[in-house]
């Protein structure tokens, strides 16, 4: 199936005509004007921003007026590499966690060990010093002249 037209489009896509020709406008839909000016849009692009219509006739889905989906849902290369990119980035993430918590638990680590030290090292200034004198106060003289 070859582009649509805006008709077509809003025939066969969940969107209204002044919405769609508004997307167009503004960029949020990729579309090609020919030469008597009417837009030709490419249905893998309306996939990419709307949900395709289902029309239902008699309580079945005509296949007929029905949006080939199998050209719809070929992958779009852009998304394809955003979502290898996506996992990418994901897998760093988790790397990074897992490195992050491995330094925490060696600071940790560190920590306990500092502590420890620094009790032995009190307790070792204590046993070596010996108690200080206490200080006896002077007595003065007082003498009678």
């Amino acid at each position: 199936m070859g582009n649509l037209s805006v008709r077509e489009a809003v025939k066969h896509f969940n969107v209204s005509r002044p919405t769609l020709q508004k997307a167009l406008a503004d960029g949020k839909v990729s579309g090609i004007k020919d030469e008597s000016g009417s837009w030709q849009i490419d249905p893998a692009e309306l996939a990419r921003v709307y949900q395709p219509r289902k029309q239902v006739s008699g309580g079945k889905v005509d296949k007929s007026e029905a949006v080939n989906m199998s050209m719809i849902s070929q992958p779009d290369t852009d998304k394809i590499k955003l979502q290898e990119e996506l996992t990418a980035v994901r897998l760093e993430l988790a790397e990074a966690k897992a490195r992050a918590e491995e330094r925490a638990s060696q600071i940790e680590d560190l920590r306990v060990r500092l502590d420890a030290e620094t009790a032995e090292r009190r307790s070792l200034s204590s046993r070596l010093l010996p108690a200080p004198e206490p200080v006896q106060k002077r007595k003065r003289w007082l003498g009678l002249f």
